[in-house]
């Protein structure tokens, strides 16, 4: 296998000055808005049109219902991509955790406080509460679809006394609803720091909040993994080249619950995918300018055909003005909306761009290539599968009661397909290799309706 198809751990580490940073106007567009979204990407142009023509392969094959053949194939060239852990963890969250602290060298003492946020069942709690023997966590994830709400979390972490769980003042744990986020720095601000007065209800704007009902600086760490299906738009087109900035808004909350938990010189651990749009990457940049060092991970237990990656942000220094322009962004953001520039072009900018552009290169290469051969085994596999080998035999030879070639194929799938349930029998839906994850999952619509 070529050296750009192993499943390695690959990481970026930069380190950001502190800069001047002049905001622009924002103007929203409209998620779906392909063709505003390939004309600002800050990657070739030869190379993005690969990548999203990598991208649209995958639809027929899915639309087909060939997505176990794809699963399959998958599985077969990448290994380390199959569901559940290789190394005693929850689930393959847990091994990707592991990876991240080792590559990116985080130091955590043995007695951390940290939330995990858009992360149920919570492999990555689990993994923390194991590894630090007096950590202690708050979580807060939007419940899983078809699972009752209070088994949204592993079993091991409802009964572990080290560990409690909201899903926020509307009990549904979206990060969108600033009412949620208060009620998660109440969690945790009640249970390891200063007792926050209640607060019967919370202002649903952020900009609106008195300094009691958020408090601050309360954590060592903070870990993100959300994410969601990606569905077709309204008018019935694909839309998973899209994902980054349909994620837009999700990444800028997760930021936000960061920056108002943690403690000065506390991490930050988040799941992100593409940083091709100029607005991640400037949001990056300014989240970089508040911590000493900041890292991208591609951890080896990460699919290799998708654009999921880890950023993490280390040893938080806190800047007023980039927290309160977060907070003011996040209290305007419309539904169906996403944008394109916060800050004007510097050269620190200018920096941090080609540091980026070292990333994408990279990973959109790689993934490129992945996706192509896994692709190409799926179809070998679907041909097969419709047209099988009919085997010649010696008229004259004795008669045996040998399988089919369907019922050999069908043997096979039984023998090595992916598992479709974790440890704890919850069932997982798998569509694409978006990579979204049963935490946060909302279908994403011209409404953004929850599921139901």
């Amino acid at each position: 296998m070529p050296t750009i198809l192993r499943e390695d751990t690959l990481t970026f580490t930069y380190k950001q000055k502190k800069a001047e940073n002049s905001y622009v106007e924002m103007t929203p567009f409209s998620v779906y808005d392909e063709e505003q979204y390939i004309k600002t990407a800050m990657l070739p142009q030869e190379a993005l049109a690969q990548y999203i023509k990598a991208q649209h392969r995958l639809d027929p094959i899915f639309d087909n219902d060939h997505g176990k053949e794809y699963s399959y194939a998958r599985e077969i060239i990448f290994p380390k991509s199959r569901k559940g852990s290789n190394k005693g963890f929850a689930n393959r969250a847990g091994d990707k955790l592991d990876e991240i602290l080792q590559v990116s060298k985080v130091k955590l003492k043995t007695d951390i406080q940290f939330a995990d946020v858009c992360a149920a069942p919570g492999a990555w709690s689990l993994y923390l509460l194991q590894y630090y023997g007096s950590a202690r966590g708050v979580g807060m994830s939007m419940p899983i679809l078809g699972t009752k709400v209070e088994d949204t979390w592993y079993p091991q972490l409802r009964q572990n006394p080290r560990f409690k769980a909201t899903f926020g003042v509307t009990e549904t744990g979206d990060v969108y609803d600033f009412r949620n986020i208060a009620e998660l720095a109440k969690v945790c601000s009640q249970s390891w720091g200063e007792p926050t007065p209640a607060v019967a209800s919370p202002p649903e704007n952020l900009l609106e909040a008195k300094p009691e009902i958020l408090p601050s600086g309360l954590l060592d760490l903070v870990t993100c993994d959300g994410g969601f299906q990606i569905a077709k738009s309204p008018t019935g087109q694909h839309c998973e080249q899209l994902q980054e900035i349909i994620t837009q808004r999700l990444l800028l909350s997760e930021f936000l619950v960061a920056l108002q938990l943690l403690k000065e010189n506390g991490t930050f651990v988040c799941k992100m995918y593409d940083c091709i749009c100029p607005f991640n990457v400037q949001l990056i940049f300014l989240m970089s300018q508040m911590f000493e060092e900041t890292v991208f991970v591609k951890p080896e237990h990460s699919r290799v055909v998708n654009a999921e990656k880890y950023v993490v942000f280390k040893s938080f220094q806190p800047q007023s003005s980039i927290i309160e322009k977060i907070k003011q962004i996040h209290a305007e953001w419309k539904a169906d909306t996403c944008y394109y520039q916060i800050i004007e072009e510097s050269e620190e900018l200018k920096q941090f761009c080609v540091f980026v552009n070292r990333v994408n290169e990279t990973l959109v290469k790689r993934c490129t290539d992945a996706l192509n051969v896994v692709i190409d085994k799926t179809e070998e596999l679907v041909r097969q599968k419709a047209n099988p080998v009919i085997k010649q035999t010696d008229p004259s030879a004795p008669q045996t009661n040998q399988k089919s070639d369907e019922k050999e194929w069908n043997d096979i799938f039984k023998k090595d397909e992916p598992r479709d349930y974790y440890r704890d029998q919850r069932p997982y839906y798998n569509r694409r290799d978006n990579n979204y994850r049963r935490d946060d999952r909302r279908e994403y619509n011209d409404r953004n309706q929850y599921y139901k």
